[in-house]
């Protein structure tokens, strides 16, 4: 089956690129013009930035290279940063959800050295597609060709309409095992020293085979479980089939819960000792536009939307000791908490349950939100222009949600915005999932107009509702740069202490494009707007990097 699957996909990227040339309009030329642009502080800054940084060449290199001396002694162990690759492939631009992955690894030694070593997820797409140069699978937000022109869009016709990649998230889990995730496709298995792409990760047993699952995950530490999960969407029905599951460290399935509700879309979730947490961003389908997806002539994108019609809700389904609900017995015994308005949060921040019985949860969410735009990506026009995208939805923000007597009669009891900083990619202290984490971090867009690309840090003080931000001093970098999420990295071990929240260091990376290099840096987490106090040169601009992790080994 592997030989045909194989053989097929061969012939299809020599009918691709046999007649490619003349049905695409090259846009390489375009594209490096952009490159070579004088930065100057100017309306258009975060246009620049953003497609510059969208579209650099990922920066290969397996083997393991010296990187820069001097970091804080203490720091010990192994950063793994995934990310996009490049948005240009050959000359079309795909989506930044569907861009291949690109993994480094970051080893800091404890004495000062840090070394690094970076791979392309080598995932079935991403081998294809650097054979053919060029895209072969459109996937929900890209396409192959065209699709105004004949018979160019005869191409997303026929080829595949999933682009399993594996770019947004990475987890360390169990012994040595690394794996790579997107939404909706399977994770991917890394080797954690080469970062060689080993395959589909599908637990053991084969539990995960052919699953698509999410990319985030959640790690229960009192209980050392991994919590996982899935969605099943059904256009035709309108509903979003929700698996949950729980891992131990050896991969073995705990527990495993499904239960279908009326349509909704998620890419993040919490979890406490009770629940787990699921925002349901409310959806719909058009299907009076599905014939023009099927003969290639649109995006998925415009069969699906969010429902401004119906209110953002918080489901939360029971945990407690090993259990496999199905069906009717999980929804009978979900709780779903209406939130009272439209909005749409795809990152959490800290989630727990007080001595008073109430949840206390954090989300950062949109008010407005309209798939198939986003980052200013236009795949008509296949460019990139963040700012009217960004002045359309107006950003996520960090908002509180408390739920009185949520294991008795739950009753929401205060929905408040706490910060008007369009805010996204939060970390807390990693070991308190499920726990109260007094500080949550995360990448902010403060910019003359819109807010993304982000260009700063920030830190909220969930007790006092303080905020700590850092932006580069330098005007020119700071107009014309990307940061990337921060990961928080505690000094000590759990501690009961929420004075202790803050004791440790924040790993970032900065996309300079005004310097056309990326930089490593680490701040001090208790003074984040001070600045970094290390930083370092890693190599030339890189695409931008999403979702972190650390594992304290140092292999």
């Amino acid at each position: 089956k592997k030989k045909k699957k194989n053989t097929k996909m061969f012939i299809f990227i020599l009918l691709v690129s046999g007649f490619s040339s003349g049905l695409i309009n090259p846009q390489s030329q375009k594209h490096s013009q952009r490159l070579q642009r004088h930065y100057v502080i100017e309306e258009d800054s975060a246009k620049v930035a953003w497609e510059t940084v969208a579209l650099s060449a990922a920066e290969i290199c397996p083997e393991e290279i010296e990187v820069g001396r001097n970091a804080p002694k203490g720091l010990r162990g192994t950063w793994y940063v995934n990310g996009l690759s490049s948005c240009q492939i050959g000359n079309r631009l795909v989506h930044p959800f569907e861009a291949h992955g690109f993994i480094k690894a970051f080893r800091f030694d404890g004495e000062g050295k840090v070394t690094m070593r970076s791979r392309f997820v080598e995932t079935d797409v991403q081998r294809y597609e650097a054979i053919a140069k060029r895209p072969l699978y459109r996937g929900a937000m890209s396409n192959v060709a065209n699709f105004e022109k004949f018979p160019d869009f005869l191409l997303n016709a026929v080829s595949p309409s999933t682009r399993a990649v594996a770019q947004l998230a990475v987890r360390c889990w169990g012994k040595d095992q690394l794996f790579a995730s997107t939404d909706n496709a399977p994770w991917f298995r890394l080797d954690p020293v080469t970062l060689e792409t080993i395959g589909e990760e599908s637990m053991n047993n084969h539990l995960l085979r052919g699953t698509k699952m999410l990319a985030h995950t959640r790690i229960d530490h009192d209980r050392n479980v991994m919590c996982a999960a899935a969605a099943e969407f059904d256009a035709f029905e309108n509903t979003t089939k929700l698996i949950l599951f729980e891992f131990d460290v050896k991969g073995n399935q705990l527990s495993r819960i499904e239960l279908t509700e009326p349509f909704f879309i998620f890419h993040d979730f919490a979890i406490t000792q009770d629940f787990w947490i699921i925002p349901i961003n409310p959806g719909k389908f058009d299907l009076d536009k599905l014939p023009n997806f099927i003969f290639g002539r649109a995006p998925a994108t415009d069969i699906f939307q969010l429902d401004f019609n119906r209110n953002l809700c918080l489901l939360l389904v029971p945990r407690g000791e090993r259990k496999n609900f199905i069906g009717k017995d999980a929804a009978d015994q979900a709780i779903r908490i209406d939130l009272g308005c439209f909005g749409a949060t795809f990152h959490v921040g800290p989630h727990w349950i007080d001595s008073h019985g109430r949840l206390i949860a954090h989300a950062f969410i949109f008010e407005r939100y309209i798939f198939g735009g986003e980052m200013g990506f236009d795949i008509r026009k296949q460019q990139f222009n963040p700012t009217p995208w960004s002045l359309s939805n107006g950003g996520p923000k960090l908002h509180r949600i408390i739920i009185d007597n949520v294991r008795s009669v739950p009753k929401l009891t205060e929905f408040i915005k706490l910060s008007e900083i369009p805010t996204d990619m939060p970390t807390m202290h990693p070991d308190r999932d499920g726990y109260k984490s007094r500080y949550v971090y995360g990448t902010a867009g403060i910019r003359d107009i819109g807010w993304f690309p982000f260009n700063s840090l920030v830190k909220f003080d969930l007790d006092t509702d303080q905020v700590d931000i850092w932006r580069p001093s330098d005007p020119q970098v700071r107009h014309y740069c990307v940061t990337s999420e921060p990961y928080f990295l505690p000094r000590l071990q759990q501690s009961d202490s929420n004075d202790d929240d803050d004791d440790g260091w924040l790993l970032s990376l900065l996309h300079d494009v005004a310097n056309n290099v990326t930089e490593l840096q680490i701040f001090d987490a208790k003074h984040l707007s001070t600045g970094p106090i290390w930083s370092t040169s890693i190599g030339k601009l890189w695409p931008w990097n999403v979702h972190t992790t650390f594992d304290p080994k140092l292999y």
